[in-house]
């Protein structure tokens, strides 16, 4: 699949998952830039990540979608790839100014079936991470306080459980679903 395809279905889970179902509610007036890191070779994927942060702590308006289509990890690898990210942030000094975000075509959250609609919240349609403007989420945090991304969570979760079958496989799943070969089965 090449990288403007990839783009697109990013582009659309963004729209129609995240900002349409309200997923993240501050995500509406977030401008982003998808960058697509090719190849399935993890020391390479990692380096291109570091570049990234670097441009992105010189320039941190928009939030980086970075999406690796071709890491065919599971989600356990993925999201151990993922922290070497973060330790990337850390190691440059910059953890109290860019926040990581995993996605995952399988995400789950800990103590969770695979199954569970909530974690549909963490799923998207490849590998990402997304590297945010820490001082924007403390900006968030300090307008509505320390619980708000619990709160988020809990209405997400009420909100996904609210909806039917038929009705979340055409407002979420089929955004998350069908471009990459799932390491866990689904039963919604």
């Amino acid at each position: 699949m090449d990288s403007n395809r990839i783009t697109d279905i990013v582009t659309q889970w963004v729209e129609k998952v995240v900002i349409g179902q309200n997923i993240c509610p501050f995500a509406k007036g977030e401008t982003y830039k998808t960058i697509i890191v090719e190849g399935s070779d993890h020391s390479y994927a990692l380096k291109r990540s570091e570049e990234l942060i670097k441009e992105f702590a010189g320039d941190s308006e928009k939030g980086y979608l970075i999406v690796f289509p071709e890491l065919r990890d599971n989600f356990i690898q993925f999201f151990n790839f993922s922290a070497l990210i973060e330790e990337e942030v850390a190691a440059r000094g910059l953890a109290q100014d860019i926040q990581v975000v995993t996605f995952h075509p399988s995400f789950r959250f800990e103590g969770e079936k695979s199954s569970a609609v909530g974690n549909y919240v963490n799923r998207s349609p490849f590998p990402l991470v997304h590297l945010l403007n820490f001082q924007e989420v403390a900006k968030v945090m300090e307008k509505y306080g320390e619980r708000i991304g619990e709160e988020i969570s809990e209405n997400n979760n009420k909100k996904l459980k609210g909806f039917t079958a038929r009705e979340f496989q055409e407002k979420i799943g089929q955004y998350c679903e069908g471009f990459w070969p799932l390491s866990e089965g689904s039963d919604i």
